[in-house]
């Protein structure tokens, strides 16, 4: 054959293909919308039931949303990606071209797949397809509401046609997601009990079972997000109650049962039965899982299993302080004296001491720190109360320290702190708690607990470390008189006149910027530190200085300040009035130096 004659073949062949598709896409389409894609406008919502006959089997899904179920061959949860896009193909089946009436050809009686679906107004559509046509790869498709018999691609029919069971079922284990749980349940068949989780209105996650106490909500809502993240990996028996499985599978009875319960009233509850056997050599990577009351047995991965070994107290909070509200009315620390701190929240706060009727200064930023750090403090490990011999020798009885703080909404909380754990007792755990505290909170009944206790040195210091670094609260314009004196000589006076400072006894003027300057030193000390008074300290019998500081109408208050500490320069303590308090006065570098000001000023 010539070229000529070949390409001239060529065209007809050509010609007589698009007359014949011409020929079959000519008619009007029996549908209302897309020509070519008749469901086009359905949205995946609109869909509720899916059916699929086939020469094999049939296959009947239903459902709505992000729930989908299947019916036939089986009863099991269905896979939400496969369900997708099974009615993302049937959405997206494209119509080649129109044949006209059925007339019991083009293989439709012989069907080996049907497809039939209810949308959201309980029509039921339905396709069935027939024979091959020799144009392309397509296939007659026949539409049962009109009786009109169409041609469409081959593809749309083989994913209908091909889907699977197994890609059909859905490979989670749980639909009871954290989210909308409201109960835990692990019993272990192996006789070490059961531990059940609940989540109370108003009051969150809590413990009550073998024992009642608040619970650890995080490790609540990881151990269901574990759950729901467990997935089949493969199905061992179909038709088969777990209790009818072979023994080995171990479900006689099951190793572990858990149930979580959702709040629509929802229940998921499963069966893990026993480990399966390695490969030679390998390690045991699955386990048998089953659903109670349903005729699956599968295996999955083995991980997830770990959860359920656990004790109760791997659920109980670890919280050291519950605090629940985080506005604090008042916070109290009981050690060598007792301190008690009203939160105002106007950063004002006064502290009183062993019930005394003088009030001090607060440094809110402790204050706030000590509580935020409290509120967040975990427990190590909780050990059962034995009796009260036990906690004597815990030190827990007379314990040295105790916190208690009120939250606006909550119960006033008690945390009693005893001794140190022993390097023994640290030695027999692991020797990681070095340091830590035997500690107890009422929330937790019959137990005690080992924790350590946060800035431990400012609870012990108390009320040292909760005082205001500021020394004042007094304005300068209050004051009336300043007297200075150093050891041997006689103390110097200034005294305010209607607008001038005088010198006492002489009535002399007083320099003006030498005067506001002791004013400024006296009344700008920030205290770097407190603490209780100690032999040595200054005082009237001891000083280095002495400043006495008058204000009309409400007597004087008097410093002593004392000598550099050695090794620290410009660091010295200073006793106020006759407080058996002293606090730590640092000038450094500051220049003029104005402790040396001051005792120059009292020589003068």
């Amino acid at each position: 054959m010539d070229l000529r004659t070949t390409l001239f073949l060529l065209v007809l062949a050509v010609v007589a293909s698009v007359g014949v598709e011409m020929s079959l896409t000519g008619r009007h389409a029996w549908f209302v919308g897309d020509r070519n894609q008749p469901f086009a406008t359905y949205r995946k919502e609109f869909f509720r039931e899916i059916h699929i006959e086939r020469e094999s089997d049939a296959v009947a899904l239903s459902g709505v949303g992000s729930e989908w179920f299947i019916h036939r061959p089986i009863e099991f949860p269905a896979r939400l990606s496969t369900i997708e896009r099974l009615i993302r193909t049937i959405r997206h089946l494209r119509i080649r071209g129109e044949i006209g009436p059925y007339d019991g050809g083009y293989g439709i009686a012989e069907s080996r797949l049907k497809v039939s679906f209810v949308d959201g107004s309980g029509t039921r559509r339905q396709l069935a397809f027939g024979d091959e046509i020799q144009v392309g790869s397509n296939r007659y498709v026949y539409f049962e509401a009109d009786g009109q018999v169409s041609w469409c691609d081959v593809t749309a029919r083989d994913a209908l046609r091909d889907v699977t069971v197994t890609e059909l079922r859905d490979d989670a284990l749980t639909t009871v997601f954290a989210g909308q749980a409201e109960k835990l349940v692990i019993d272990r068949g192996d006789g070490a009990g059961r531990t059940v989780v609940e989540n109370v209105q108003d009051s969150g996650w809590r413990v009550v079972e073998p024992y009642v106490t608040e619970a650890a909500p995080e490790e609540v809502v990881h151990t269901i997000a574990v759950l729901n993240a467990w997935g089949i990996d493969d199905y061992v028996l179909d038709g088969v109650l777990p209790e009818n499985a072979p023994q080995d599978l171990g479900f006689n009875p099951p190793r572990y049962r858990i149930e979580i319960h959702g709040v629509s009233g929802a229940r998921d509850v499963l069966l893990v039965g026993a480990d399966v056997p390695a490969e030679a050599g390998g390690e045991v990577e699955f386990t048998y899982v089953a659903w109670e009351g349903k005729p699956f047995v599968f295996r999955a991965l083995r991980d997830p299993v770990i959860l359920f070994e656990r004790d109760p107290d791997a659920f109980r909070s670890r919280d050291l302080f519950s605090l629940p509200d985080p506005e604090v009315e008042w916070v109290e620390i009981v050690g060598d004296t007792r301190v008690r701190v009203e939160l105002t929240g106007a950063n004002r706060e006064k502290m009183t001491v062993d019930g005394g009727s003088e009030t001090y200064p607060v440094d809110r930023d402790y204050l706030v720190q000590i509580v935020e750090r409290l509120r967040n403090a975990k427990v190590q490990e909780f050990t059962p109360r034995a009796g009260d011999l036990q906690a004597q020798g815990l030190g827990l009885v007379t314990p040295d320290l105790i916190v208690r703080i009120k939250s606006k909404d909550g119960d006033v909380e008690e945390l009693r702190v005893g001794r140190t754990l022993t390097p023994e007792d640290a030695e027999s755990r692991g020797g990681v708690l070095e340091g830590f505290h035997y500690v107890w909170n009422r929330r937790w009944e019959g137990y005690f607990a080992v924790a350590e206790v946060p800035l431990g040195r400012l609870l012990w210091t108390a009320p040292y470390s909760l005082r205001s670094p500021t020394v004042h609260d007094l304005p300068m314009p209050a004051v009336g008189r300043i007297s200075l004196q150093v050891p041997g000589s006689k103390p110097i006076a200034f005294e305010r006149a209607t607008t001038a400072w005088i010198v006492a006894g002489d009535r002399k003027l007083a320099d003006m910027d030498d005067t506001n300057r002791l004013l400024t030193y006296l009344y700008t000390m920030v205290a770097i530190e407190w603490r209780p008074r100690r032999d040595g300290d200054p005082g009237p019998d001891a000083y280095e200085l002495k400043a006495e500081v008058g204000r009309p109408g409400m007597g004087s208050t008097t410093f002593w300040v004392g000598p550099e500490i050695p090794g620290q320069p410009g660091d010295r303590w200073v006793r106020y009035d006759d407080s058996d308090w002293v606090f730590l006065y640092r000038t450094g570098d500051v220049k003029p130096n104005p402790v040396r000001f001051l005792i120059l000023s009292a020589s003068d």
